[in-house]
């Protein structure tokens, strides 16, 4: 599939882009410009919300579907208003990066896989892909998930839901400071995922779509890996600290996008709401990063744990 617009183009997360994917093939013999399918994408700046303040797993998990409630006429209004004032329907939503739990303080990787992880055939997914249909587009996030054959530990992953409702596109982002990574069981995961599991590439009625996580945008290698397994688009949630300067990842936004002669989408956070910082995270205030001590003994002792237990 290919596009008509220039791809030396990047979105700043708020803002739209027009995309065009060639609904004839050259196969056909016809002419693959014409009868285009133009259409728009938006990049949604909405608030995270963390949920480390919540009682019990129950209220966490209630917290996160009233979450992806609230977020549909938002989406549905930012829909209408672009289809209206730009004239082309909007086919691809992207969300912040950890939008519906924030990310993850000082707690353990069992007890947050346990109390916010999304499972693959979870009520969330099944949730944002109810909303997807009665949308119309394709959704776009990232969210912490867990997966049966790596038992007490979470993924952060990019995900992109059809709005047949079935999650069509599972990136699991692989260089996190603070996270578990598939690098952490790299041979399992190979075993289970192989490389198409590591860069995946969902292939869509919009064109090919692949997810870039958060400051992955500055890794040239990631995007260049997707690219050359066909992608044409790349999602990509973010949390950022806003500036009027170019930051290092709006620079990369635009530099992956040229490099690969694609349309990058970027989403990020508005704010953090409830979160262990008075101030959030990116609403002003002092920069604060959490214990990396913390996290590397917490990620350690789950990693030993599956060692043992013989999983990796």
């Amino acid at each position: 599939m290919t596009f008509a617009l220039d791809r030396r183009q990047a979105l700043a997360a708020g803002g739209c882009l027009l995309l065009v994917p060639a609904m004839a093939s050259a196969q056909d013999g016809r002419n693959t410009m014409a009868d285009p399918q133009v259409f728009s994408a938006v990049a949604m700046q909405l608030t995270a919300r963390s949920l480390e303040r919540l009682r019990d797993t129950a209220a966490a998990r209630a917290a996160i579907l009233a979450h992806i409630a609230d977020i549909e006429p938002m989406i549905r209004s930012a829909a209408m208003f672009i289809g209206q004032y730009g004239g082309n329907p909007v086919k691809l939503a992207v969300l912040p990066e950890y939008l519906f739990t924030s990310y993850p303080g000082p707690v353990t990787i069992p007890d947050f896989a346990a109390r916010v992880g999304f499972a693959p055939d979870g009520a969330e997914y099944s949730a944002l892909g109810e909303m997807a249909g009665r949308l119309g587009m394709y959704l776009a996030g990232n969210a912490y998930e867990t997966d049966p054959h790596f038992p007490d530990f979470y993924f952060q992953t990019s995900f992109v839901v059809a709005p047949a409702g079935d999650v069509v596109l599972r990136y699991r982002r692989l260089i996190s400071m603070f996270a578990p990574s598939p690098h952490d069981v790299w041979e399992a995961y190979l075993d289970r995922y192989g490389l198409d599991g590591v860069f995946p590439v969902a292939r869509t009625e919009i064109g090919n779509l692949a997810a870039i996580a958060s400051e992955e945008i500055l890794y040239p290698e990631i995007a260049r890996a997707l690219a050359l397994r066909g992608a044409e688009v790349f999602v990509h949630s973010s949390s950022e600290v806003g500036s009027p300067l170019a930051t290092n990842k709006d620079i990369a936004k635009q530099a992956r996008a040229f490099e690969n002669m694609a349309y990058v989408v970027a989403a990020y956070a508005a704010a953090a709401d409830n979160f262990h910082r008075p101030d959030g995270m990116m609403a002003g205030g002092t920069a604060e990063v959490p214990g990396r001590d913390y996290f590397r003994r917490a990620q350690e002792t789950v990693i030993e744990r599956l060692d043992q237990a013989g999983i990796i």
